[in-house]
């Protein structure tokens, strides 16, 4: 957690809170997720920031609302700092060519000057471990999709309502502008369909100076007023239905290498 984390968020915060909080222990969902760097982030000499759909599970919504009425607002800011350690990272990258966090850190490897494409687990040696823990982690999304609910048979169990209003209100923190803003990254990975280009580009004036790179799996944009280059490709979870002829599938490799080459 940074300076401007808290000078940013805590203001957003305690207005969702206030307007939420009439909701509190009435609907067991996922609180707000908010961009943040992993421990070297702050100290990384290239700062790339990795951001995908939303959450599989977070923070629960009902545990942000008691830190806010106990004025911990900065607690809560402080515990959506996950992951807090590499373990956690493994156990979520799991070899598994499908996982955000597996394509994350074998990118964020390579594009450190790491030529092997390595298994990402407990036996990366101490100063690759050094290079994950430099990411910065977002998602499009504060509060989780629909789907993302359904995928873990939680969505009929909410009142669809009071889920609906909790995200509207939350629509004002999905914006890539407190990326660019908070953590100046010199590039974000976006993992995502593209349709959400408006969500992530709200109150940004943003140009696709390249599109349907590599069979329609990367576009690149830039945002006036800033460096950051953006690299946005689909979500390594529907990348593996993607084929590259009739016969043959692309390989997470010959992926992976593509973006590096537009970076």
């Amino acid at each position: 957690m940074n300076a401007k984390q808290i000078e940013t968020y805590k203001p957003l915060l305690d207005e969702f809170c206030q307007e939420t909080k009439k909701f509190k222990n009435k609907i067991e969902m996922p609180g707000l997720f908010l961009p943040h760097g992993l421990e070297n982030y702050e100290t990384a000499k290239n700062k790339f920031f990795y951001v995908g759909r939303d959450t599989a599970g977070w923070i629960p919504f009902n545990e942000l609302i008691d830190c806010f009425e106990n004025n911990k607002i900065i607690d809560y800011i402080n515990k959506n700092d996950w992951p807090n350690s590499l373990d956690e990272v493994f156990k979520q990258a799991n070899n598994n060519p499908s996982s955000f966090w597996n394509i994350a850190c074998r990118l964020q490897l390579k594009l450190n000057g790491v030529k092997e494409d390595l298994a990402i687990n407990t036996n990366l040696s101490d100063e690759y471990k050094q290079i994950l823990l430099e990411m910065g982690y977002g998602n499009l999304n504060s509060i989780e999709t629909p789907q993302s609910i359904k995928n873990r048979k939680e969505w009929d169990s909410i009142d669809k309502n009071i889920y609906k209003e909790i995200k509207n209100k939350s629509l004002k923190f999905d914006n890539l502008k407190f990326i660019l803003d908070i953590y100046n990254p010199s590039h974000i990975f976006i993992f995502n369909l593209k349709g959400d280009e408006e969500l992530a580009f709200k109150n940004l004036e943003y140009e696709c100076i390249q599109d349907k790179e590599f069979q329609n799996l990367i576009a690149i944009y830039t945002i006036t007023g800033y460096k950051t280059k953006i690299i946005w490709t689909v979500h390594p979870g529907s990348f593996r239905y993607i084929k590259k002829n009739a016969l043959e599938k692309i390989s997470v490799s010959e992926w992976i290498d593509e973006i590096i080459n537009r970076t």
